[in-house]
């Protein structure tokens, strides 16, 4: 259930040096115009989405692409969390089409050393196993460096650590000793006697004139430096190709020109229309104690309970106007207004919109909260039998649609509405009365600002059982995408000779790390082919044994994508005025609702003074009634929960 969508704001005409033509009077202020084309020149323009740059990022970050490609196609059978607006089938197009181009790059940087093979076999490899040596020499050091780390640790003893990183230096200094030999030894003997051999004197014994006779030869071509030197060539000219599709590719990203590649046939496409369904579904599958996974970094929670006491004077007073005889009816507990929890959630959503709705007078209709958006979100524990399009999803040709019919006219009888007249939230209310701790509700408040770059979701949920009324509620954000993602925003593509000679000269060095990288980056691909089939094939016998199956995510795209913080103040403020804003219209919501129905809300409004005006967190790790003043008392238990994991391994 969403709000208003955006003011549209139409595209200002260039300004010049002419005077502007009066405005045309409009009933929004901030329609479009002078006025909206002034403010958006002082702000200065907005730069790519976040969409676009996590496309970027499979280009930059062979981490991130390899990272989303492992969980979004490696692992079929999980089942990935919202997505908050961002496309990931957009997303893991542009990671399964980069691989493709490594791979297609790979094959190559080294293919090209067996076509030179004709020239001179010596030269035409060398360079492949220089560079080969040099890696592997690297790698092996840094493992034995990382193992070596990991036994000080174990050790934790001063003197031993001080040895075993020793230990480690020596590993080093013997891995660029081995590198330099290797690199004189090749070198030396591509270069020789340079670019070409002296001439080769024979001699023999001639029985015509019967004596010794020499004869000299010509100066021949040193064919293995000219094959070596061929193989450099044709890996510049593929580093070259390679960073002009980049640098163009980024561009197109940047100014929102790229084209999405197309789903194609065969397992992937088929992925893809999967994920297309998922992602649009307000069901949320979660692993273990991690639900809130693709929601970002906890940045809030509180909880509390209160006793519901009908409010006696206020009914009295209220039907002693109309009715003295009234008064003592309205004395009695058992005709209060009945308050239930679907009850306090249409209230909540109704009030919570309000936050986008224009005020009155100008108001405020570029403001990020008239984005806001409500969902029903339905928490589904993933540990369960397969296969996951028999429970999973609730949008069309699914199980849930099949049944929904008949279950919706039992929801109608069950929530006091007329047969057949069950509201567009009979499943979430249905889920509210039952009170299944497999299956829970949350109201998902959502706030997107700053080019979609900064999420703000708020998950709350109340419970009015036994006399008593639960609230809870938890804010999760997303931080903006990396910084160094942000690098398509300055992105051109070459133009003019200088550009071309700087594209050229970088790629003569770029080549060589092309080189090095193509064997893991065909072994990545190989390796990923090999997981997704033997994967897809352990799910089936999983299914086919009515074993159960952990469906949940491990990963989001979008965390994968972020920063580790903000990138500016005005970013957190915002968060914050977003947040507060949410948390003061939630309570002021439940306070009114409990006031219509005929409830006390002076406890209520102390739990609400303390979350609101006192900035304490009430709930979370605190246990019972929360006590606030002289002689405060409150329980708390530790639990330690799993974090969110936020960005790739970036250098």
């Amino acid at each position: 259930m969403t709000n208003q969508p955006h003011v549209p704001v139409s595209e200002p005409k260039p300004l010049g040096s002419a005077v502007l033509p009066p405005p045309r009077p409009a009933s929004r202020p901030l329609a479009g115009g002078p006025l909206q084309h002034l403010i958006r020149a002082q702000a200065g323009d907005r730069r790519s989405d976040a969409l676009a740059r996590l496309r970027a990022a499979a280009h930059l970050d062979p981490v991130f692409r390899d990272a989303v490609i492992e969980e979004l196609v490696e692992n079929p059978h999980r089942v990935p969390p919202p997505a908050h607006g961002l496309d990931l089938v957009t997303v893991l197009k542009e990671c399964v089409t980069t691989r493709r181009w490594a791979v297609t790059r790979g094959l190559s940087l080294l293919g090209l050393p067996l076509l030179v093979i004709p020239v001179d076999s010596q030269g035409a490899l060398v360079p492949l196993f220089l560079l080969l040596g040099v890696r592997c020499c690297l790698f092996l050091a840094r493992e034995l460096s990382r193992l070596l780390e990991r036994l000080a640790e174990r050790l934790g003893g001063a003197d031993g650590g001080r040895w075993i990183r020793r230990a480690g230096s020596l590993v080093w200094l013997a891995a660029l000793v081995s590198i330099a030999v290797m690199l004189y030894e090749g070198v030396g003997g591509l270069w020789g006697d340079g670019w070409t051999r002296p001439a080769e004197h024979a001699c023999g014994y001639d029985y015509a004139i019967g004596d010794l006779r020499c004869t000299v030869g010509t100066p021949t071509t040193n064919s293995a430096l000219w094959a070596a030197l061929i193989v450099l060539l044709g890996w510049t000219a593929v580093a070259a190709v390679d960073g002009y599709r980049r640098l163009t590719t980024l561009h197109l990203l940047a100014t929102g020109r790229a084209p999405v590649p197309a789903d194609g046939v065969g397992v992937l496409a088929a992925r893809y229309q999967e994920l297309r369904q998922r992602q649009a579904d307000p069901d949320v599958i979660y692993s273990d104690h991690a639900p809130f996974i693709g929601a970002g970094v906890e940045v809030d929670h509180w909880s509390f309970a209160i006793e519901l006491r009908p409010d006696e004077d206020a009914g009295a007073e209220g039907l002693r106007a109309l009715d003295p005889r009234a008064l003592e009816t309205a004395l009695d507990p058992r005709v209060v207004a009945p308050l239930t929890t679907p009850t306090i959630h249409a209230h909540l959503r109704r009030e919570l919109l309000r936050l986008g709705a224009p005020g009155p007078g100008p108001g405020y209709p570029g403001d990020p909260l008239h984005a806001i958006s409500i969902e029903d979100h339905v928490f589904k524990s993933g540990m369960r039998l397969g296969p996951a399009q028999d429970w999973s999803g609730t949008g069309p040709n699914t199980a849930f649609a099949h049944m929904a019919p008949y279950a919706a006219r039992a929801a109608a009888e069950q929530l006091g509405r007329p047969a057949g007249q069950a509201p567009a939230t009979w499943w979430p209310d249905s889920l509210d009365l039952a009170a299944e701790e497999r299956l829970r509700h949350y109201l998902a408040v959502r706030v997107s600002s700053w080019s979609g770059e900064v999420v703000l979701t708020v998950y709350t949920r109340a419970q009015a059982q036994g006399g008593l009324l639960y609230l809870e509620s938890r804010a999760f954000v997303l931080p903006p995408i990396a910084r160094a993602y942000h690098a398509i925003d300055t992105v051109l593509p070459p133009d003019g000779a200088g550009d071309w000679t700087l594209l050229l000269g970088r790629s003569l060095g770029s080549s060589l790390g092309l080189v090095s990288r193509a064997l893991p980056d065909l072994f990545t691909a190989v390796r990923s082919a090999v997981r997704s089939t033997r994967r897809r094939v352990w799910y089936r016998r999983m299914c086919a044994a009515n074993r159960a199956v952990d469906h949940g995510p491990t990963r989001s795209v979008r965390e994968l994508g972020a920063e580790s913080g903000y990138h500016q103040l005005f970013q957190e403020m915002d968060v914050q005025r977003f947040l507060k804003s949410i948390t003061s219209r939630t309570m002021s919501a439940v306070a009114d609702c409990l006031k219509e129905h005929g409830y006390r809300v002076d406890e209520y409004e102390v739990r609400q003074n303390v979350v609101i005006n006192n900035g304490i967190q009430v709930g979370g790790n605190v246990t019972g009634n929360v006590q606030s003043g002289s002689h405060a008392r409150a329980d708390y238990q530790r639990v330690s929960t799993p974090q969110p994991r936020i960005g790739t391994d970036r250098d």
